[in-house]
């Protein structure tokens, strides 16, 4: 086994907090994005409801995790657009 195996699950969410904090203020154009490397149960009701999003399934043979990728209605659009590489300014629609 390589060096891999020996990171930490802490070590681990940390750099992809950082990580997805980067790419989120960078490439996907959100540079007001929060992104918090915390259990789900940490957040209160009130905090999540009125936001909509996913979990991404991150699997290993060791290890699985699940990724909470959560936003209000305004940053779904921006996210869905910014992964299409549409303008802000160019409507969503079906």
């Amino acid at each position: 086994m390589g060096p891999a195996a020996n990171v930490t699950l802490d070590t681990w969410v940390s750099a992809m907090t950082d990580t997805v904090g980067e790419i989120a203020g960078s490439s996907l154009g959100c540079p007001g994005c929060r992104v918090v490397g915390a259990p789900a149960a940490e957040f209160k009701a009130p905090e999540l409801s009125n936001l909509v999003g996913a979990y991404i399934s991150i699997l290993s043979r060791e290890q699985s995790l699940n990724l909470g990728l959560l936003a209000d209605s305004a940053g779904c659009h921006r996210l869905a657009k910014a992964l299409l590489g549409m303008n802000e300014d160019v409507p969503l629609g079906c």
